[in-house]
């Protein structure tokens, strides 16, 4: 559990009693940091388009992910236990009810608060209807809490709560005695306003701030109920050495309501009108967490299951879209694994020619679930397909059926083909043992596979090689069945050669180039992409150390209003690539090394242990689908 105090001065009381609490060897159920918004690099902790402070937006993200910093300080480290809840806790403003009422206005002026009538009136002064008291407080916290509150909401991705100001402090001598200077009034001694005024002002601010967080979907923490007096006021152990803050002891209190709020069955019975939605955090909300957030800022995901680290071995695999990934964890520093290397003769480019780098060894796109699966059984020795070698589309040459795109000009024999495939292979055995991470990119439901066997192709034969017979060859749309069951047995095997390993699933958000279904291929697009999307969720719900990650719906999400496809609508243009990375390094990436390799447009060497594709090649992501088109079929061949 986790909790990230940000606030005004009233931040002090509670700092000051978790200070003491874990020097001391008493530490509370949860994490706790804190950071205050007077610091000089949190300013304006709102920006003229409503936006939370860059630095503090970036400080509270670290704190989500256990990391310290010189502004947001990890007080200390909670107990084992306990659900896995992060809680941004507010403690912004508060202090309006005290600048407005606690020296005596001039005129003079009163109210009946409507909870409590019988509380005292000030003699000889205009007793106002209490809203329009009520009016003057809420406009300040609509200008003084509000701003911060609303874009706090927009950028902090998890639950929030605001915890009320502290009750008034009854002895008016104490308040004369350690009032701040900022109500005090040149050559004038100031007079404190009546205790009852100040509660009912006190009363009303709280009454406005908790519209507030209701409207907002903030969760409302009233004062610890043991603090206060039967008047209300603060018991005069909670009473520190100044008029309008809390000591200590009361920051104690509160610690301990956070603990006790903390570990609360949600299940449990709740009041009249109260509702399960209640505690959600902002992200649950579309208006909230989509509708009202800026589209270049929507990430739609809470807590990733893990996190990679500068050293982790991070291999790719999947369709077009994972190549992405490998870029910008390469721009980054991060450890973009390349099992399959080329020989140094070969040079940059026509490695790059070659397929080397774009994912971490030379399969090319891996569209399906199955392909996946036969992939490992292949490498591992489990499946030895029967079809060998196709004739390339040539006539002259051959090529691997299972990457038949993968050698320009194709091979010269069939020993070729089957050296070069070994040596892929031993390169695919070499990535499963040493590979930290693995990022695989979920494509297509749509294969073609060979009736004898079950051998999946990357291509219907015949498009990029080989030659289509019915009597051998079916088309095959996998179910959420096929495609779970695949994913199940190829984690089973993964985790059998390396039980730590760590798997990040995507799915493209590219559309269907053509479809062999029969339907329209908008339909059978919406097919393929939600039999992926649910699999995916399945296999990250079921499996430990298996985390989703939703670049499908940061690029296909109607937030945007299709300003991510280009003309054709199928192709993801560099803006929305650039979202998609962002979010993947504030909420999956470790550290900060990466956090603008999404706008870093550096082209870098390739391949090398630590380099991916160059932003050069970006533009043309390598899809063997694209042959699936027929006039680029026709013309490759005329070319041919």
């Amino acid at each position: 559990m986790k909790i990230i105090c940000i606030g005004n001065s009233h931040v002090g009381a509670l700092s000051a009693a978790a200070i003491a609490d874990w020097g001391s060897g008493r530490p509370h159920r949860f994490d706790l940091h804190v950071g205050r918004l007077g610091h000089a690099e949190y300013l304006p902790v709102v920006d003229p388009a409503g936006r939370i402070n860059g630095t503090l937006a970036r400080d509270i993200e670290d704190a989500r992910a256990g990391r310290d910093s010189s502004r947001m300080h990890l007080v200390g480290t909670g107990t084992p236990g306990g659900p896995n809840r992060t809680v941004v806790v507010s403690m912004v403003g508060g202090n309006a009810h005290n600048l407005m009422g606690l020296i005596e206005p001039e005129p003079r002026f009163d109210f009946i608060l409507a909870e409590n009538p019988g509380l005292p009136l000030a003699e000889d002064a205009d007793i106002l209807p209490q809203g329009q008291v009520a009016a003057i407080l809420d406009r300040a916290v609509q200008a003084e809490i509000a701003p911060i509150l609303k874009a706090l909401r927009a950028a902090a991705g998890t639950e929030i709560w605001h915890l009320e100001s502290p009750p008034p402090i009854a002895s008016n001598d104490h308040i004369a005695q350690y009032m701040e200077d900022r109500f005090r009034q040149e050559g004038k001694a100031p007079r404190v306003s009546a205790p009852s005024f100040r509660y009912k002002l006190w009363r009303l601010h709280s009454a406005a701030v908790r519209r507030l967080c209701g409207e907002l979907g903030i969760r409302f923490v009233p004062h610890p109920a043991e603090a206060v007096d039967e008047q209300g006021f603060l018991l005069p152990q909670h009473v520190p050495a100044n008029a309008t803050h809390a000591a200590p002891s009361y920051g104690r209190l509160q610690l301990a309501q956070l603990d006790e709020l903390m570990v609360a069955d949600r299940d449990a019975p709740r009041q009249p009108g109260d509702t399960p939605y209640r505690d959600l955090p902002e992200t649950a909300f579309w208006t909230r967490s989509v509708a009202r957030v800026p589209a270049d800022q929507v990430a739609p995901l809470n807590e990733f299951p893990f996190r990679i680290g500068a050293n982790d071995k991070v291999a790719t695999a999947g369709s077009c879209f994972a190549q992405h990934i490998a870029r910008h964890l390469a721009q980054g520093g991060y450890n973009y694994y390349i099992a399959e290397q080329p020989h140094p003769a070969l040079g940059q480019a026509v490695a790059r020619d070659f397929g080397y780098g774009t994912f971490s060894a030379r399969y090319a796109n891996i569209y399906t679930s199955r392909q996946l699966l036969q992939l490992v059984q292949r490498a591992e020795g489990m499946f030895v397909p029967v079809t060998d070698v196709w004739d390339a589309p040539d006539g002259r040459s051959l090529v691997d059926p299972f990457r038949p795109a993968i050698q320009p000009g194709g091979y010269a024999s069939a020993e070729e083909v089957r050296a070069d495939r070994n040596r892929h292979l031993a390169a695919v055995r070499r990535m499963l043992r040493e590979m930290d991470v693995f990022v695989f990119t979920l494509g297509l439901t749509e294969a073609w596979v060979d009736r004898r066997d079950g051998a999946v192709f990357p291509l219907c034969p015949g498009v990029s090689g080989g030659r289509f017979d019915p009597a051998i060859h079916d088309f095959l749309n996998l179910s959420i069945d096929d495609v779970r069951d695949d994913l199940d047995r190829t984690f089973r095997l993964l985790r059998a050669i390396r039980p730590d390993l760590r798997i990040i699933l995507t799915v493209s958000p590219v559309p269907l180039k053509a479809t062999a279904s029969g339907d329209h291929v908008l339909a059978a697009t919406t097919y393929s992409k939600s039999v992926l999307r649910v699999a995916a969720h399945d296999m990250a719900a079921t499996h430990e150390n298996v985390g989703y990650f939703p670049s499908y719906e940061i690029i296909a999400g109607n937030f945007n209003r299709g300003a991510y496809y280009a003309e054709d609508l199928r192709e993801v243009r560099p803006e929305g690539v650039s979202h998609v990375m962002r979010t993947f390094f504030a909420h999956v990436v470790e550290g900060s090394a990466g956090s603008s390799a999404a706008a870093d447009h550096r082209t870098i060497a390739l391949p090398s242990a630590r380099s991916g594709p160059s932003e050069r090649d970006a533009a043309r992501l390598e899809c063997e689908e694209e042959l699936l088109e027929f006039d680029r079929v026709m013309a490759a061949r005329r070319n041919g």
